[in-house]
């Protein structure tokens, strides 16, 4: 399978791309800078070996033309979007999913992970309050539970 970069984010004259499988290469992404910045149109390269990512500044124009000779002097297929998440995550997530089922399943479908956190975040804001410490970690308990319950989508 042959490396991709990916355009995670664009505006008009300008695109962020991630390498993640060159992160910390500081070699190359001098490289690639200089030769990015001989692409007609290309104004500025910002690449940024510690997080994988190049931004790219170009003149409006045939935008499509300019991601082919992208992917040409990168020698990698581009593609839309977020590169694929590590691995390393998987376990956690579908433990956290499991966790979500049972919880769900348990209570008839009136509770979930969020609300079990808002809860448990609510409850020991009011124990902090009640032990007289009100701004610290009291304050910060209640904003992430209020920071929970408006991050939570309307149930239909």
């Amino acid at each position: 399978m042959a490396d991709s970069a990916y355009v995670v984010h664009r505006l008009r004259g300008r695109l962020r791309l991630r390498l993640p499988q060159r992160k910390g290469e500081a070699d190359y992404f001098a490289t690639l800078r200089e030769r990015l910045l001989a692409l007609p149109g290309v104004e500025e390269i910002r690449a940024n070996p510690l997080s994988g990512s190049v931004l790219c500044y170009y003149e409006d124009g045939d935008e499509a033309a300019l991601m082919t000779q992208l992917e040409q002097a990168l020698e990698l297929r581009l593609e839309e979007g977020e590169p694929p998440r590590s691995p390393a995550l998987q376990p956690l997530e579908s433990g956290m999913q499991h966790l979500e089922q049972l919880l769900q399943q348990q209570s008839g479908g009136g509770t979930d992970l969020r609300a079990l956190l808002f809860l448990t975040l609510a409850g020991l804001a009011l124990r902090q309050i009640l032990r007289g410490e009100i701004m610290t970690p009291a304050v910060p308990l209640i904003w992430y539970a209020l920071q929970t319950l408006r991050e939570t989508p309307p149930r239909p």
